[in-house]
This record gives C-alpha cells, structure tokens and sequence, in this order.
C-alpha cells in the first residue's frame, strides 16, 4: 500500500545547548517509521569520535528493527580540536553529497541530516552548503 505523504515537506531544526536534538530527531524517526514511512538517518561526524569499531547507539539500534528505518555515519579523525583537518573536512563534504543524493534518490520519506548544524560551527561546512541543500530539498520530502 502507498503511503499518502500529505503533512510531509517541512525543514525541522532541532538547536540548542546540551541533549535532546538528536533525541528528538530520533523520535519523529520512530513515530515515522511506526506509520510506515521510509525515514534514512545521516550521522555528520559520528565515526571517528573514538574509533571507527565505535559502538552503535542503543537508539540507532532500536531503530534498526524497523523495516523503514535505515541510516549511514561520517565521520573521521576524532574529534574537531582547534582548526579541522583535511579529512575531517572531506567527510563532512562526503556526508553532504550523501544527504543530498539520499533526498534525490525518491527512496525516503524522511531525511535527516544530525549534526549537521555542529558542521557549520566547526568550520566543516559553510552555512551556506547547509542553505543550498535545503533549497534543493524535494518539496515532498521531510
């Protein structure tokens, strides 16, 4: 059956200080992916924090048991200390391709990009990348 994706097109923004924004991202997934839409979760700067054999979130996890729900993690280098490296800067432009083929791809109802807004304050994206790809955005796609 097709999902009539009426209500679906909205840019979100989940911004602050401290926890919650990837949780709360993770919620409209799970409410998503429980009314069957197609939801594909990017993480920008996930491998790499500690170790490429980082363990997934229990979360992430959680999330893996629905048929609809499917995700993809850049990252690279560690962490972001002072300035960011070459490759830290090359993962973030990859995560940024990938993001915007994934809207593209007509396989997702739902696309979302976490951390990229910590991209921009770590000098891995420009502000206006970020802008650009939301222009682009397919007016169907949330």
């Amino acid at each position: 059956m097709e999902r009539v994706k009426g209500g679906l097109g909205f840019t979100q923004v989940f911004w602050g200080n401290g926890k919650g924004k990837t949780t709360s991202a993770l919620g409209t997934a799970l409410r998503a992916c429980g009314n069957g839409y197609r939801v594909h979760l990017v993480q920008f700067m996930k491998n790499g924090a500690s170790s490429l054999d980082e363990q997934i979130p229990g979360e992430i996890k959680a999330l893996e048991k629905f048929p609809e729900f499917s995700y993809k993690r850049f990252g690279s280098d560690g962490w972001v200390i002072k300035k960011p490296t070459e490759s830290q800067i090359e993962a973030c432009t990859e995560a940024l391709n990938y993001v915007h083929d994934s809207l593209e791809s007509g396989k997702y109802d739902i696309v979302i990009a976490d951390e990229i807004l910590y991209a921009i304050q770590l000098g891995l994206l420009t502000e206006e990348q970020v802008l650009e790809l939301i222009e682009q955005k397919p007016k169907d796609i949330e």
